[in-house]
């Protein structure tokens, strides 16, 4: 039984998220019934992460598990001639057996996006932000969040799934590139709680617009207390820009 690793990109927007949903399309559910389509058998699908409705991705990694040989650069044309256009599978290749896209990951590399003047051009990849910002105190939001912590306080729903038993996550990166107007935060973790990433940028920006103060993240990060954060950055900025092996 030979494990095929997936690097796939696509644009978040329309769907429901990676996950397959009862009332929703998926990215996950798009890939397995392509794949099965293919090699006609049923194929099962296993991502590194669950990204959102609407979160989009570079480099998702996903896996599954076949037991006959394949052409890949063959397989790879054909599972994209029956996925939409803003799903692409852009590697596929054999690994060794022991690989698994989610417990072999050494970490994640999400990248949020941020305008400060409103561009129609990139609505639905960045999040127009109509307010003035404090590009240094931003910087000194995000440089708090670098380390080892628990990131309770920053996840929805903590009291329940991993977050319950399991919130330490190291933050190996959280930084901020600008150029002129837009803004790219860099966050590199080995894992990421539910919402974690979009929780953290929405608390940074309420302290860079004067809304919060930079004690804010001590604090949560002192009583895991999610309700003392800012608001939950939107959706469609965030990008799984990699995940790390």
């Amino acid at each position: 039984m030979a494990t095929y690793k997936l690097t796939i990109s696509y644009d978040g927007t329309r769907f429901s998220g990676w996950q397959v949903q009862l009332n929703g399309i998926s990215i996950q559910a798009l890939l397995q019934d392509a794949f099965t389509t293919v090699l006609r058998e049923k194929i099962m699908i296993t991502g590194a992460g669950r990204t959102d409705a609407g979160v989009h991705a570079h480099g998702q990694t996903a896996h599954f598990h076949f037991d006959k040989s394949l052409e890949l650069s063959k397989l790879q044309h054909s599972v994209n001639a029956l996925l939409p256009e803003d799903i692409r599978l852009m590697e596929i290749k054999e690994v060794s057996d022991d690989f698994h896209s989610r417990y072999s990951a050494l970490s994640k590399e999400y990248h949020y996006h941020i305008d400060l003047t409103y561009d129609p051009f990139n609505r639905l990849y960045s999040w127009w932000v109509p307010y003035k910002i404090d590009i240094d105190l931003l910087k000194d939001a995000l440089k708090k969040y670098e380390g080892e912590h628990d990131f309770k306080g920053f996840a929805n729903e903590n009291e329940k799934g991993v977050a319950a038993h399991d919130s330490k996550r190291k933050m190996i990166k959280s930084e901020l590139i600008q150029n002129g107007s837009k803004l790219t935060i860099i966050y590199i973790a080995d894992g990421f709680l539910y919402k974690m990433a979009r929780n953290l940028t929405g608390t940074a920006i309420d302290i860079a617009r004067g809304y919060l103060p930079l004690s804010t993240i001590d604090d949560i990060f002192n009583t895991q207390d999610r309700k003392k954060g800012g608001q939950a950055a939107p959706a469609h900025g965030l990008f799984l820009n990699k995940v790390n092996y």
